[in-house]
């Protein structure tokens, strides 16, 4: 019997691998073929089954497993909340409106919703199955020995900490008449993951920002590739697409194919906040069986 349900799981990931490369061929097509610029969602949806696909095929684990389980589906409503919650109020209140670092190109309702909803679920997905890829294809050699050891004040240092940077874009809007707000928005990013590594902590998970303080090379390298392989793929779709744009990055004289160096870099604190919400719900979900 399971091993007829691992066949049946296996052929399920497969379908959806090959589904999944119909719709990355057709958000590419979208790109160069068409004047529709709402790519985004299609690329994120067959770029997740084909990640979810090859991971399950080389570890049989992937976060779609995990999902078939039936007392775990509803966590996926947990990863949707977070996220569009952490995308409406970093994207849309301080990325757009507050700041005006960047802009999401005729964008009306609809497709507010359907960024919230689902492409930022889409994105975290994506984000985690490469870190995973990577992760797996690292030597072993790279793994250290925990080094350094944590407890609840760390937990509520972490966790207040996050808050406060959290904020500090909008207490720069409210009292210092919007000082260099493009500069402050990386202290909302680094929030937003605080936050909740002080939260995976309380539930007695091993967080990310632990693993890097420990060295461990294999976590960190994993972490640098997978940002530049997501960095450097979307955002040079994106400069063919236009769903997105950016109007007032740092450092905007240095840029690549249209994309401030600033913009690259800050991937790094949006790929490790969307590891963080997948490891959070993940240790959620092993603290209740």
């Amino acid at each position: 019997m399971d091993s007829f349900k691992r066949m049946n799981n296996f052929n399920l990931h497969k379908l959806l691998g090959v589904f999944g490369v119909f719709i990355f061929i057709f958000s590419l097509v979208i790109v160069f073929f068409t004047n529709y610029s709402y790519f985004y969602t299609f690329f994120l949806l067959g770029s997740w089954f084909i990640l979810d696909y090859i991971n399950f095929s080389l570890t049989k684990k992937s976060i779609l497993n995990s999902l078939l389980i039936k007392k775990n589906r509803h966590f996926i409503f947990f990863i949707l909340i977070i996220n569009a919650i952490s995308a409406f109020l970093v994207d849309y209140v301080y990325g757009v409106k507050i700041v005006g670092m960047w802009e999401w190109n005729n964008y009306g309702v609809f497709q507010w919703i359907i960024m919230l909803v689902f492409m930022t679920l889409l994105f975290c997905f994506v984000v985690y199955e490469t870190y995973c890829f990577f992760y797996v294809f690292l030597s072993k050699e790279f793994r250290e020995k925990l080094k350094v050891r944590i407890g609840k004040r760390f937990e509520r240092i972490i966790l207040y900490l996050g808050f406060i940077m959290l904020i500090l874009p909008l207490l720069n809007y409210l009292f210092l008449k919007n000082f260099y707000p493009n500069y402050f928005l990386i202290f909302a990013f680094i929030g937003i993951w605080f936050i909740t590594e002080g939260v995976t902590n309380y539930f007695g998970g091993k967080t990310l920002l632990i693993k890097i303080l420990n060295g461990d090379k294999k976590v960190i390298f994993s972490i640098i590739f997978s940002t530049f392989f997501l960095a450097f793929v979307h955002e040079f779709i994106n400069f063919f697409a236009k769903e997105w744009a950016y109007v007032n990055a740092p450092f905007h004289e240095i840029s690549l194919y249209g994309v401030p160096i600033s913009i690259l870099l800050g991937w790094f604190p949006l790929v490790i906040f969307c590891i963080s919400v997948v490891n959070l719900i993940k240790t959620v979900i092993n603290k209740n069986k």
